[in-house]
């Protein structure tokens, strides 16, 4: 397959420096999945340039797709949103940080991860608003909730519900749905307290471990 020149948003959700001015970077986009780029001589911009590449940074990458797997090339980059005031609050980047590395440890490239990509990109704006001071929609748990449901159900480990007999059972199955609605949308939660939340995500990481996931 002859390289090809490719445009794509990204999150990013790795950075490492390479030699004297590059970057590696790992990211996740809706239609190529995880990317692994390296940015050369990104290290080189000036304090008057605005530096595009930084941790969970949304940004319009232009790169070469070897068609291979392995490193692409950037050659060219644009800033979408930077989300810097996630960093605001350690917590909250530390759980960043931690999903971020779930999400490249058990994606593959060229598998196209829309869902998961919506999920991360609302949940990245939560923090950065909250980061801000601004209202937020969700709490941390509740982030971390709609990234693996979303990433469980792309990857088709969710365990398939048969036809639910009670009304306790649909509304369970209907409420699993809103959550990867709303990662997917960005919309509001449906409101359950935070023990239901505290065992749903208890639930996602049993899941996780069964699947053998590394987390």
């Amino acid at each position: 397959m002859a390289d090809s020149l490719e445009t794509a948003d990204v999150l990013i959700l790795r950075k490492m420096p390479y030699r004297e001015s590059s970057l590696i970077l790992g990211a996740l986009s809706a239609e190529f999945g995880k990317l692994e780029l390296i940015a050369k001589g990104a290290r080189k911009l000036s304090k008057k340039q605005f530096p595009a590449f930084d941790l969970f940074r949304e940004v319009q990458v232009s790169f070469i797709n070897t068609g291979k797997g392995g490193l692409h090339t950037v050659t060219g980059a644009e800033l979408i949103r930077s989300n810097d005031a996630l960093a605001n609050i350690p917590d909250n980047f530390a759980t960043a940080v931690k999903i971020a590395e779930f999400i490249l440890n058990n994606s593959a490239p060229d598998l196209p991860s829309p869902l998961v990509y919506e999920a991360l990109r609302h949940v990245m704006l939560n923090w950065a608003l909250q980061g801000e001071g601004r209202d937020f929609p969700w709490s941390s748990r509740q982030c971390s909730v709609i990234v693996k449901t979303s990433y469980l159900y792309e990857n088709g480990l969710l365990p398939e519900i048969p036809e639910p007999e009670s009304r306790a059972a649909h509304n369970q199955q209907r409420i699993i749905e809103r959550i990867i609605e709303c990662g997917n949308e960005g919309a509001p939660l449906p409101v359950l307290d935070e023990v239901w939340w505290e065992q749903l995500n208890q639930w996602l990481n049993r899941l996780i471990k069964q699947h053998q996931l590394k987390y």
